[in-house]
């Protein structure tokens, strides 16, 4: 929940500056019996905002730079299919997950890798 009210609020706010988002500091999660229905409030503030704002719109990412909404819903997309298949293993259900969103999901974690390696390889 708290990954999906951040990015929530990123895209609703159009935040482009770290900054902003530091300046949120780290929100304390519900109390147990809350925690469903606060997960459910936090994926539906990141639908509503993924739906409502244009694809090329700029916002602020952890890689030190502005992406486009676009790469934003891909990596939602992503990260909660993870999520979804980690819960599912824990139980011991099994959750088949499309074929294009292994492989975005692949593609995205290369890049990913890629972009931190940058970061990290800038920093003195």
């Amino acid at each position: 929940g708290t990954v999906w009210n951040r990015w929530a609020r990123v895209v609703a706010e159009g935040v482009t500056s770290a900054a902003t988002v530091q300046a949120w500091g780290t929100p304390e999660g519900p109390d147990d019996e809350l925690l469903v229905d606060w997960a459910t409030a936090a994926h539906t503030a990141l639908f509503s905002a993924l739906s409502r704002a244009a694809l090329d719109q700029q916002v602020w990412t952890w890689t030190g730079s502005t992406r486009d909404v676009a790469w934003v819903r891909r990596r939602m997309a992503h990260e909660t299919a993870v999520h979804r298949w980690d819960a599912a293993d824990t139980v011991g259900a099994s959750l088949e997950l499309a074929a294009p969103l292994i492989a975005g999901a692949r593609l995205n974690t290369d890049a990913i890798a890629a972009e931190v390696q940058t970061i990290e390889s800038a920093r003195p």
